[in-house]
């Protein structure tokens, strides 16, 4: 874990200067898998950045998140658009599914928030990554002392966040929503994390979402002490998903429940054969089926519980937890499970991390009520 206190800017900086290798590494890695087939990794996100106004979406509603990118980068001793690009991986993937109709949809996340009998909101995923990912997770703690808000994030060398948990009991996960329409000058997903996770209360952190317009489209699966709720956001409107009581568990993976806000991605996926199209979101709703048949069995609402739901491997096509092969050539890209993250909302906010699959991976457990130091759960 690495800790970072003051200004956005300085603990961008001391981001910048602690991982400077990392993010080298990292951005390298990326580059190789970022662009269509024979296309230059540069030149292609030189005409995203053309085409998408994303900067002026942190201007607009985080400026001071902008600032930490500039000192993630000054730090880093890299250009900006070096840093700044990391910030976009959904907005790209967004991108790249309506630009060349990409037969393959990446990221496959899994989410859930319920109250336990001890009435804890638990707010949980596993955050399915891609390969070049792996040897890349890291957690930081942001302590602005400003506000004096801890903020405990599950990222990767040079990003923002990729979910988290603050010291007011607020948690966030997300899930991937490539067919809802995002807004090419809005706010980036990572910068809409962190705008949450200045909030001190569920119902704070609602507000916050609804107030900004997504650069690309996500389920924000939002907790707090005072409640919890799963949130389809695009770039036009925030749907909450939830048809049935409050206090009922939630659940989500990669398409679509309730935002019909889809029409550009539609038109995209018209064009496509027909048995690709098929198989779009057989994954995400083969997932889906098993979160909420999960959910409804004795036992599933507790941390133990939760973490049994994401571990599981029983489905032998579309698991929940996905485990990497043991051998891979490097050009070969797979989806696999690069984190599960379990937030523990109550008095004691804590983050339960096993970081890879929970079906071969440790659980450990960072609490923002202590010294946040880690122990084996």
């Amino acid at each position: 874990m690495i800790t970072l206190r003051g200004s956005a800017r300085e603990r961008g900086r001391q981001h910048g200067s602690a991982c400077a290798g990392d993010i080298r590494r990292l951005r390298a890695a990326w580059e190789r898998h970022v662009a269509a087939p024979g296309a230059e990794a540069r030149a292609y996100m030189q005409q995203f950045r053309a085409d998408t106004g994303y900067v002026e979406g942190f201007r607009t509603y985080a400026p001071h998140l902008l600032e930490e990118i500039e000192g993630i980068a000054d730090g880093a001793g890299l250009p900006f658009d070096d840093i700044f690009d990391l910030q976009l991986l959904d907005e790209e993937w967004s991108y790249r599914a309506r630009r060349i109709r990409t037969s393959r949809t990446p990221h496959h996340c899994s989410a859930l928030a319920l109250k336990t009998a001890e009435g804890v909101t638990l707010v949980a995923q596993n955050f399915d990554g891609v390969n070049w990912m792996e040897g890349f997770q890291r957690l930081f703690l942001h302590v602005d002392t400003a506000s004096g808000q801890r903020t405990l994030l599950f990222s990767l060398p040079g990003l923002l966040a990729l979910n988290g948990v603050n010291g007011s009991s607020v948690g966030v996960c997300v899930n991937s929503l490539v067919q809802l329409d995002g807004n090419k000058s809005g706010l980036p997903v990572m910068g809409v994390i962190r705008l949450i996770l200045e909030a001190n209360s569920f119902a704070q952190a609602r507000e916050v979402l609804k107030s900004v317009q997504s650069g690309s489209g996500q389920n924000y699966v939002i907790g707090g002490a005072d409640g919890f709720g799963s949130f389809e956001a695009s770039g036009r409107k925030v749907v909450q998903t939830q048809t049935s009581g409050v206090s009922d568990p939630v659940a989500h993976t990669n398409h679509p429940l309730a935002n019909p806000d889809d029409a550009e991605y539609r038109s995209v996926l018209d064009k496509l054969p027909p048995e690709v199209r098929a198989k779009k979101s057989e994954n995400s709703c083969a997932r889906y089926a098993q979160l909420v048949a999960s959910l409804a069995e004795p036992g599933s609402a507790s941390i133990s519980g939760v973490k049994d739901i994401f571990s599981s491997t029983a489905h032998t096509k579309h698991p929940l937890s996905r485990e990497m092969p043991a051998t891979l050539s490097a050009e070969t890209v797979i989806d696999y499970t690069l984190a599960c993250t379990v937030f523990e909302l109550g008095p004691k906010p804590a983050m339960h991390i096993a970081a890879g699959p929970p079906s071969c991976t440790d659980f450990r457990v960072f609490d923002l009520s202590a010294d946040t130091s880690g122990s084996a759960a």
